[in-house]
């Protein structure tokens, strides 16, 4: 179920055999903007682009990288380039390094968040399991976590780097609810990392101000309901389910049984409130008429660049601006990553 959203393509893999005009439409759109910033970064790439693969040493020679070392060198070149006094941090054995040149705490900090994976309801977490695994972001641990944040005076402003393709829309909405609140009382800056879409957008679109780069997957403004309808192959495979019920429509949510045409009128109108109120949340968030992020929402994706023209994103722009600005606006000159 789609509603006015004929750009939202995470349902076609399981209703259509091919790829919709709709779906062509926004995707070549965005390759084409990332194709061209991607030009101007390294004008030779068409002449690249020939090329199926590179080894190490024909990157190296073709100038895509710097250098070539391996993943113990990092600390070395940590210390090349930040020079003698710096204090090298490692969480939780892992071998990724943090770099931390201010070793007292400051009384007054900017908070850094990480907001990372699919959305769901409850509390973060990573799930090992292929293909349906991956990192979650949870409704639970940003709600108490901003909450805290709004408190702590402490804290003159925070960093929200989003890096999501969406989720749950109860989750989103739990987040947006505790993200907007902080927002209300101190600056929160959002800076999206490769994809901020859907659920990713929503829970952006409650930042004070929106950086993204200019090839930021983003917007995704809509939402999709899909129910798995196993019946056919349960009974294919011999498997007979029979159930009891209190109410015409009690099975609706269930995989036994298909969705009869009053059943989908419901999920339809359920459909439309949950878009109309996308719609209300992108409008409080960033300012917008209603009727505008109707028109640029439908479920489209957009490109950072063309975030910034449509008015869904205010600058291009990554970390390193949003900690600049959060400086700019907070008067705080030192940073802490504090929450993460």
């Amino acid at each position: 179920i789609r509603d006015r959203a004929e750009y939202k393509s995470a349902a076609e893999p399981f209703i259509m055999d091919s790829m919709s005009e709709y779906n062509r439409e926004q995707l070549m759109a965005y390759i084409e903007t990332a194709y061209g910033y991607a030009k101007e970064v390294v004008p030779e790439l068409d002449s690249i682009l020939e090329n199926i693969m590179f080894n190490a040493d024909e990157a190296l020679n073709r100038k895509l990288v710097d250098s070539l070392i391996y993943e113990t060198d990092i600390e070395r070149v940590i210390r090349s380039e930040f020079g003698k006094r710096v204090r090298i941090v490692k969480f939780g054995g892992k071998a990724n390094p943090v770099v931390a040149t201010n070793w007292s705490k400051p009384y007054y900090k900017i908070a850094y968040v990480v907001a990372d994976g699919s959305i769901v309801t409850g509390e973060s977490g990573e799930y090992p399991l292929p293909v349906l695994g991956g990192r979650t972001l949870g409704s639970s641990t940003i709600e108490r976590l901003f909450n805290k944040l709004e408190k702590d005076k402490s804290v003159k402003a925070v960093v929200l780097r989003v890096n999501s393709p969406g989720g749950s829309a109860l989750a989103s909405d739990i987040m947006w609810n505790a993200i907007r609140k902080t927002s209300l009382k101190k600056p929160v800056i959002v800076t999206m990392g490769s994809v901020a879409a859907s659920g990713g957008y929503y829970i952006s679109s409650a930042g004070s101000k929106v950086f993204a780069d200019r090839t930021t997957l983003t917007g995704s403004i809509g939402v999709v309901n899909l129910k798995f309808v196993t019946k056919g192959m349960l009974e294919k495979l011999g498997i007979n389910v029979q159930s009891v019920k209190i109410g015409k429509h009690a099975l609706a949510h269930t995989s036994y049984e298909e969705l009869n045409p009053e059943a989908y009128e419901i999920y339809y109108n359920e459909m439309r409130w949950y878009y109309r109120r996308f719609l209300k949340r992108v409008e409080e968030g960033r300012g917008l008429p209603a009727d505008s992020v109707d028109k640029i929402g439908k479920g489209r994706i957009w490109s950072g660049e063309d975030g910034v023209k449509i008015g869904i994103v205010n600058e291009n722009g990554g970390i390193l601006e949003a900690l600049d600005y959060a400086k700019k606006v907070s008067g705080v000159k030192k940073i802490e990553v504090c929450y993460q």
